[in-house]
């Protein structure tokens, strides 16, 4: 049962198609360069494919895995052969996910991640039957265990396992829609958009650049106002699909003292966390989400490598917030401070501070176009005006509270966020002041928690050198 397997030979089709993904660019680009060399330019192309495609099966026939004494070992190198053994002990999670192609071809990708796993997977099976991922996710699992024999002779593992019934929290259909209306994911497309069309005169003639241009502008402004308000209607009405896609079926698990996620229509994916390695807990508010009361809730956990989620997980992607402390309390209670709890908050003298953060460089952009395009380039004051009032919001954001061996930090960036921490999880708390805060005694409280392989560093700017004294001795060895 537990000798030396190689992934399933699938995983040599989903490593060329992702090569061959990454090559289009370049191809397109080469296409245009040298058209007048055609004939070449596609033998190349065929050239490089037949050897990619040999790369991939060479490194598919000599990649090897196995389970030894509750150990994952791993071999693999073509020319130079590397082993890892990974113990269940260095494992946070693991991640079960299915593409389109994988639940045609009925198998999943399993991920394992460590701690050091540097922001990447320590593990990635590309291509296993469902069947094979649950028994490794089973035998390197750190909530399950060899449990002790019964007088009997038997194994009372079967018993506890009874006890320890699952707890499930669904994604309401209503909170989808709503997730899917205010996830801003349009931003993102818009921002690919203008990423894509800054390189298009590198694709085309340049000629042909500035015919379409010149023909774009030849159009009355009404029109393409229309045109602009029906591209963006497109591009949202895209990213609503792509978030409702990718957190349908959003279901939250508790057992064996795990998280398990499971989420995704097409994209479908299940990631399992061991409770006892989260760092942190963050509530997130976009501006949107704070106006109509909805949060997103997730998980710091050491080893995390979520590219998609900055190496958070998302826990609850769509809650209301009067729900927030319930919800923490029966799920994670060592990660609640009470509201009865007061707020150390930025002092007053220090909202300049926080303004001149936001609002200098749109100060000199709106001084800039109203001379340039003076009058209609006062309209740029407004810019400048939403910054001032950007600035005054995140200092009235800015708090710590400390309860117990447990500590809160809140602050806004683009979106707001409360980030509850214990006191055991802190690798390193500092207080830190510049020369500019020091006759207004103020100072960065910031602390860095175990998260990745450089860890992950909070931090609320600009608050009363007192309450950063008070954090320190908490935190320091005297209080304990």
């Amino acid at each position: 049962m537990n000798d030396a397997r190689r992934v399933h030979p699938l995983s040599l089709l989903f490593g060329l198609l992702k090569s061959l993904k990454d090559l289009i660019i370049p191809v397109i680009a080469l296409g245009f360069l040298w058209r007048d060399y055609f004939l070449w330019t596609v033998l190349g192309v065929i050239v490089v494919i037949i050897l990619i495609a040999l790369s991939h099966l060479l490194s598919w026939w000599r990649f090897t895995y196995q389970i030894e004494d509750q150990q994952l070992h791993i071999k693999q190198g073509v020319f130079v052969r590397k082993e890892r053994y990974i113990s269940r002990e260095r494992i946070h999670s693991t991640d079960i996910s299915e593409t389109v192609l994988h639940q045609f071809f009925k198998v999943v990708k399993l991920k394992i991640e460590t701690a050091g796993g540097k922001g990447e997977p320590e593990v990635a099976l590309t291509a296993i039957s469902k069947e094979e991922a649950v028994r490794i996710q089973t035998v390197l699992d750190d909530g399950v265990r060899r449990s002790p024999e019964t007088d009997d002779g038997q194994s009372i593992n079967q018993a506890e396992t009874t006890q320890q019934t699952a707890r499930r929290w669904k994604l309401p259909s209503k909170h989808l829609w709503m997730m899917a209306a205010t996830s801003g994911g349009v931003w993102l497309i818009i921002t690919g958009a203008f990423g894509f069309l800054s390189q298009f005169d590198q694709f085309f003639n340049s000629n042909v650049t500035q015919q379409t241009l010149d023909y774009v502008l030849r159009l009355s402004y009404l029109f393409i106002g229309l045109l602009a308000i029906l591209l963006f209607i497109v591009l949202y009405g895209a990213a609503m699909i792509g978030t409702f896609l990718k957190y349908s079926q959003f279901v939250l698990e508790e057992s064996n003292g795990q998280f398990k996620i499971s989420r995704g229509l097409l994209n479908k994916t299940s990631k399992a966390i061991d409770i006892d390695k989260i760092q942190a807990v963050r509530v997130q508010q976009s501006l949107i989400r704070q106006l109509l009361g909805f949060v997103t809730v997730y998980v710091e956990s050491a080893g995390g490598s979520s590219k998609d989620e900055n190496v958070s997980t998302i826990l609850v992607p769509f809650l209301h917030e009067n729900n927030v402390q319930a919800f923490l309390q029966d799920w994670l209670p060592s990660h609640v401070v009470h509201d009865e709890t007061a707020w150390e908050r930025s002092p007053k003298r220090a909202v300049g501070r926080y303004i001149l953060r936001t609002a200098w460089l749109p100060a000199l952009g709106s001084i800039a176009f109203s001379i340039w395009l003076y009058p209609y380039g006062l309209l740029a004051l407004i810019v400048f005006i939403g910054a001032v009032l950007y600035g005054i919001r995140c200092h009235s954001a800015a708090a710590v509270r400390i309860h117990g061996d447990t500590m809160q930090f809140r602050y806004h960036g683009i979106s707001k966020n409360y980030v509850t921490v214990r006191k055991r999880h802190i690798q390193s708390y500092t207080n830190k002041g510049t020369l500019f805060q020091k006759r207004p005694e103020l100072t960065n409280m910031s602390f860095a928690i175990m998260s990745n392989t450089s860890g992950k560093t909070f931090e609320v700017k600009d608050l009363e050198v007192e309450t950063g004294g008070h954090a320190y001795k908490w935190f320091s060895r005297e209080t304990e």
